[in-house]
C-alpha cells in the first residue's frame, strides 16, 4: 500500500503489474438491447425498465503505450526483467518509449435502475469508480539499469496518481420533436482515497559513497492514511517518514465533487442517425491530510544492490529508491483535481433490407493531460432473434489497432451482456498485453420488465 503513495515507488507498481477512467466499451455503440447505453450518449434511452444489483455491470479498462514485452525478458527458460543483469542496457531500452504511460480505469455498478416518464426516461446509479496513472520517461529506466556506482543521470518529469470515489447519478433524456434526442446525467462525488506524486526535473549525481539529488515536487495523499514526520540528516527540514504510513479511519470521507454528462442524437434522415457526448466533465475537491512538497538537494546514501536486479525474479525494483526523495510537511492544504473525461461522436445506420443489421462508426477522445489518447472505430451490430444481439468492431488510435465484438442475451426479464474492445492476441500469465493496447472488458446483468 505504501508504494502507491512513493513517489517511484508507485510507478513500479504501475509498470511491473499494471494496474486495471472507467472506460466505457466502445462496441456497445453498435449493440441493440444494451441496457447501459446512456453510459455512452445520456441522450440514448431504453425501449424497457431495468434493474440491477451488486454484480449488474463492471466495466474495467488498461491501457499502456508500450506492453509486457517491454520489461520482461527470456532468460534461461523463464522472464526476467529488463533490470536483470543478463539483459543488456541496449536491449532494454530500445523497447522503451521516450514518456512510458500507463493507466486503469474501474467501475463496479452497485445498483442501477432504469424507468420510463411521460415522453422521457430517467436513470438512478450508485459506482464505484478507480483511476490510476503512471508516467515514467526513459531516462528512469536508463538510471534504475545502470544501478549503484558513478554518472550523472538527469530525469524529466515523473508522475503516478491513483483516485477512488463513490458516484451517485441521476440521468435524463428526452425526445425534442420526432428526430431529436437530448439528454444529460448530474453525478455527486464523493472521494474515498486519492494520492498524487510529481517529480520535476530529478537529477541525481552518483559516487560510491552517496547520491546528490535535486528535484521539485509534491506529494498530495487524501484519505485513510495518515504518516508521521522526521528530522531529515541531510536538510534538517521536517519531512515525512514514509515508514510510519498507517491506517487512520476518521478520514473515509476524503473528499466532495460533482460530475456531467451531455448528450444528443439527431436522425438525419430514416435509419441514420447521428449523435454526440461529452462525458465525466467535473472533478472533486480532496482533502489532503498528507500534503509534501520537495524543493533543493540533498544527499542519499541508502542504496544498496537492491536497485540493479540481478536474481533474475520480478519483485520491485524500485524498493531501494522509497527513500530517495524528501518531501517537506505543508499543512492545511486541498486541491480540486478534474476527472478524466471524454468527447465522443458517432453515426449509426440501419440497413434498409435488413433492418435488424446496423453499422458504423464512433470517435472517442479521451482528455487526460500528457495521458489524453484518441480512438477510432467502425463496427457492426445484428439482432437475429429477438433473444440475441451481437456486436463487432475494429478500431485504430493512440494505442494502435484492435478488434472488439459484444454479446446481449435477453432472455425474459434476464439480460447478461459481456464485451470487450481491442481484443488482444498475446497476453501474459498475467493478462499483461505483450504489446501496446487499450484493452476494456464490460459484463453484467440487469432485470428487464
Amino acid at each position: 500500500m505504501k508504494k502507491i503513495f512513493i513517489t517511484i515507488a508507485a510507478a513500479a507498481a504501475a509498470l511491473l503489474s499494471i494496474e486495471a477512467s472507467a472506460q466505457n466499451n466502445l462496441t456497445g455503440f453498435f449493440l441493440d438491447n444494451y441496457a447501459y447505453g446512456y453510459k455512452l450518449n445520456p441522450a440514448q434511452a431504453n425501449d424497457y425498465a431495468f434493474f440491477g444489483l451488486a454484480v449488474n455491470n463492471l466495466n474495467a479498462s488498461v491501457s499502456s503505450n508500450v506492453g509486457a514485452g517491454a520489461f520482461f525478458f527470456p532468460n534461461g527458460g523463464k522472464l526476467v526483467t529488463g533490470l536483470n543483469s543478463a539483459i543488456s542496457k541496449d536491449q532494454f531500452m530500445k523497447g522503451l518509449k521516450p514518456v512510458n504511460s500507463f493507466g486503469t480505469d474501474i467501475s463496479e455498478t452497485l445498483f442501477a435502475v432504469g424507468f420510463k416518464g411521460k415522453n422521457s426516461y430517467h436513470t438512478i446509479e450508485l459506482n464505484l469508480r478507480s483511476n490510476e496513472d503512471a508516467r515514467l520517461p526513459k531516462e528512469l529506466f536508463e538510471f534504475l539499469k545502470a544501478g549503484p556506482g558513478t554518472g550523472t543521470f538527469n530525469i524529466p518529469q515523473v508522475s503516478a496518481s491513483a483516485y477512488s470515489f463513490a458516484e451517485l447519478a441521476y440521468g435524463y433524456s428526452t425526445k425534442i420533436g420526432d428526430k431529436l434526442s437530448i439528454g444529460g446525467r448530474a453525478k455527486l462525488l464523493l472521494g474515498i482515497e486519492g494520492a498524487d506524486i510529481r517529480l520535476n526535473n530529478l537529477s541525481v549525481q552518483a559516487n560510491e559513497q552517496a547520491w546528490r539529488i535535486t528535484s521539485t515536487g509534491t506529494l498530495a495523499v487524501s484519505g485513510a492514511v495518515e504518516m508521521t514526520t522526521t528530522t531529515s540528516v541531510s536538510s534538517g527540514k521536517t519531512i515525512y517518514d514514509y515508514n510510519s504510513m498507517r491506517f487512520d479511519s476518521g478520514n473515509i470521507i476524503a473528499g466532495f465533487g460533482f460530475g456531467l454528462d451531455l448528450g444528443a442524437t439527431y436522425e438525419v434522415m430514416d435509419g441514420l442517425t447521428v449523435s454526440a457526448a461529452l462525458l465525466d466533465f467535473g472533478g472533486i475537491s480532496w482533502k489532503n491530510n498528507i500534503y509534501g512538497t520537495a524543493s533543493g538537494s540533498w544527499d542519499y546514501t541508502g542504496m544498496g544492490d537492491n536497485i540493479n536486479e540481478s536474481s533474475g525474479s520480478a519483485k520491485n525494483p524500485m524498493d531501494g529508491l522509497v527513500s530517495m526523495i524528501e518531501f517537506s510537511k505543508v499543512s492545511g492544504s486541498s486541491s480540486f483535481k478534474m476527472n478524466p473525461f471524454t468527447l465522443n461522436g458517432g453515426v449509426r445506420y440501419r440497413l434498409p433490407f435488413y433492418d435488424k443489421a446496423n453499422v458504423g462508426l464512433i470517435a472517442n477522445h479521451r482528455f487526460n493531460g500528457t495521458a489524453s489518447w484518441t480512438e477510432v472505430r467502425l463496427g457492426a451490430g445484428i439482432t437475429p432473434v429477438k433473444l440475441v444481439s451481437l456486436a463487432v468492431s475494429a478500431g485504430m488510435g493512440t494505442f494502435g489497432f484492435g478488434f472488439g465484438a459484444n454479446l446481449d442475451l435477453h432472455l425474459g426479464p434476464v439480460n447478461i451482456f459481456v464485451g470487450a474492445d481491442s481484443l488482444t492476441p498475446k497476453l501474459t500469465k498475467e493478462f499483461i498485453p505483450v504489446n501496446a493496447s487499450r484493452f476494456t472488458l464490460n459484463a453484467g446483468l440487469t432485470f428487464c420488465f
